[in-house]
């Protein structure tokens, strides 16, 4: 059998041409043609499945992130209100010293609560009265820690300042708060760090505020070297920097003179009545 095949070709009936082709060049482009066909389709069913698992990692991904972010938003809303209305009964007590556990953050840790904090009287510190005053829209703080002891040593540990208001918690120093998720809100090493033998002043600013009402409330909070709550104190602001206005004096009328009044029997002297008394150079 011949491996060649011969085509004739007749054009306008002239005479014909011949066009030989071998049988192997037409089975190796056959194949050749049905190769880059399959590896096409192949190509093509890879890429698509590769697309399918891009969008559905991305999918999952982005759920799982959403969820999370969710889940960190719940926890921030809750330990937010529990503060917030903390922050409003203690307002509402006047700044009055707590005596007691009970009415502290919940969001310390659990080794840093006492069953009870000690009386004041107790502690080796005596800390002076917050005071707390605007500068223009910045609210500055200041108090001071005096060793109260004459037995020569020191008081160390850490302090922490929050302001409180109806949509805001802030702390100072700046990393008091922990990162979400964890267990507990204010980290007691992250207060300032303080070691006092005789006077320290504290002094923290906070702001700038749109608005002087956004704090309502202010809290001072003294850990131990054991990282232990031994003093709270809440103070709450009514309006500062806002001063009554001063009551109007009123301003009252000097009385009028009052005239003379004539004796009983007699008539007082008029313009039209001559006087009694004598001229000037006249003759009595």
């Amino acid at each position: 059998m011949s491996d060649r095949l011969t085509l004739v070709v007749f054009k306008d009936h002239l005479s014909s041409r011949t066009l030989t082709l071998r049988l192997s060049w037409l089975r190796g482009l056959g194949i050749a043609l049905l190769s880059a066909i399959g590896l096409t389709v192949v190509s093509a069913a890879l890429f698509f499945h590769a697309y399918r698992q891009t969008l559905h990692s991305g999918t999952v991904g982005s759920s799982a992130r959403e969820e999370d972010a969710e889940k960190e938003l719940a926890e921030t809303k809750a330990a937010y209100e529990s503060l917030k209305q903390q922050a409003v009964n203690s307002a509402s007590s006047g700044g009055s010293t707590l005596a007691g556990i009970a009415n502290s953050f919940s969001s310390l840790p659990s080794e840093s609560l006492l069953e009870k904090l000690p009386p004041i009287e107790s502690l080796p510190f005596r800390l002076e009265t917050l005071k707390a005053q605007w500068k223009g829209s910045t609210l500055q703080i200041r108090s001071a820690i005096e060793y109260s002891r004459d037995d020569g040593g020191n008081q160390q540990g850490h302090f922490v300042i929050l302001v409180h208001g109806p949509q805001l918690l802030q702390a100072y120093p700046a990393g008091v708060f922990n990162p979400i998720g964890t267990t507990s809100l204010i980290r007691p090493d992250g207060g300032e760090f303080f070691s006092v033998s005789r006077y320290r002043e504290i002094k923290a600013d906070f702001g700038p505020f749109a608005h002087r009402d956004d704090v309502q409330s202010i809290e001072m909070m003294i850990f131990d070297s054991r990282k232990r709550l031994v003093y709270l104190n809440r103070i709450g602001l009514e309006s500062l920097g806002k001063a009554p206005a001063a009551p109007l004096k009123k301003i009252e009328k000097a009385p009028e003179p009052e005239e003379p009044r004539a004796e009983e029997g007699t008539t007082p002297p008029s313009d039209d009545t001559p006087s009694n008394l004598p001229t000037p150079g006249a003759t009595p």
